[in-house]
């Protein structure tokens, strides 16, 4: 098996601010093999950049025990997007690969291939499509988008989707990513979704 690339131009955000109130209880703090989602994600996320944070935490003092910056979102109540935009603000590489706190599996070459198809595509923004299903908070977004979300959000605007079409963001059409990218909503969901990982 293939070392996964570690990309030097890309730094990620896991977006942790999420109210988790079909799930019931946080989800970045669920249990998968013995570890939190968040956990799992840090790990898959450094083994592809060099360079992670986790943004929009409710309460950072948490998290603290990981060993990466934990950033509370500037303004409250911004949905997704408020997340991204402190993300954004504190990037420092040129591209932002974003993951939500929602699932603990990543695939191995998910920096790689948002990044290529974002570049081939000649886009700021990639985000990925699974099986017909849009799954806007797996993406990755140029740096230099900050300005154009900072206007869009002081607009009173909070969807994530027409903000993205606005920047000429484009979809990755992703249907072999396993469990990946599923969303885990409720407590049925994670069930569903353990049961399905052990015969994985």
């Amino acid at each position: 098996m293939s070392t996964p690339l570690i990309l030097p131009e890309v730094q990620a955000a896991i977006l942790a601010g999420g109210q988790s109130r079909r799930m019931g209880k946080p989800k970045l703090f669920l249990d998968f093999r013995g570890n939190a989602f968040i956990a799992h994600l840090l790990l898959q996320l450094q083994q592809q950049v060099n360079h992670v944070m986790i943004a929009g935490a409710p309460d950072p003092r948490l998290l603290a025990d990981l060993g990466v910056d934990v950033l509370p979102d500037a303004q409250a109540d911004l949905g997704p997007l408020g997340g991204i935009a402190t993300a954004l603000a504190h990037a420092r590489r040129e591209w932002l690969l974003l993951v939500p706190c929602d699932n603990p599996l990543l695939p191995a070459n998910y920096a790689a291939r948002l990044l290529h198809t974002a570049r081939e595509r000649q886009a700021p923004l990639a985000y990925v499509r699974k099986q017909g299903r849009e799954q806007p908070l797996y993406a990755i977004v140029r740096r230099d988008l900050r300005d154009s979300l900072a206007a869009y959000l002081a607009s009173g605007e909070r969807k994530v989707l027409p903000w993205y079409a606005s920047v000429g963001a484009v979809a990755l059409d992703w249907d072999d990513a396993g469990l990946a990218f599923d969303n885990l909503n409720t407590p049925e969901d994670y069930a569903a979704f353990l049961v399905a990982a052990q015969g994985s």
